[in-house]
């Protein structure tokens, strides 16, 4: 599917969606103290299949919005997804020790989103990628094949004969 202006997510609307996702995780924390973290547990089991088969956290989900990759205009793959998540990882961490300044670094890596064509945040620079509004799954990766194993499509995207 060709990228349009028309198809790319508000800043806006991207930026509430990151805000529902981590309301959803300190939730599970929360509901999770009395629970033996089992809502934390179940969030993440969920949020791995999202994430890295149908490129979506579950805020994203509820949004119906998806990362694509900027070169195939599909959705991303899951080892792109996986270094997509890498970045967050490495750009969270290096804010961790700041406390209060996570946030002013957050809203660092969210600035370029308003300035480039295709609304790319940070990671999404730095990985060639974008969030689209998918109310239909236009973007999804080969919807009609849906007896692909996860390990066979990790596999195609890794170039492996297994």
């Amino acid at each position: 599917m060709m990228l349009t202006k028309n198809n790319l997510s508000d800043p806006w609307r991207r930026i509430l969606v990151d805000v529902v996702w981590v309301a959803m995780v300190y939730a599970c924390i929360f509901i999770g103290l009395f629970t033996f973290m089992i809502p934390l547990i179940v969030l993440l089991i969920i949020s791995c299949y999202l994430y890295f088969w149908r490129a979506q956290t579950p805020a994203m989900y509820l949004f119906k919005m998806r990362v694509v990759s900027l070169k195939t205009g599909e959705q991303a793959t899951p080892l792109t997804m996986l270094l997509r998540e890498l970045v967050v990882l490495v750009i969270s961490l290096a804010v961790v020790p700041s406390g209060g300044l996570s946030a002013i670094f957050w809203i660092a890596c969210v600035i370029p989103m308003f300035f480039n064509s295709y609304r790319q945040e940070l990671w999404d620079l730095v990985v060639g990628t974008t969030v689209v509004d998918d109310p239909v799954d236009i973007y999804r990766r080969n919807p009609s094949n849906t007896s692909k194993s996860p390990i066979d499509s990790f596999a195609d995207d890794l170039d492996l004969d297994l």
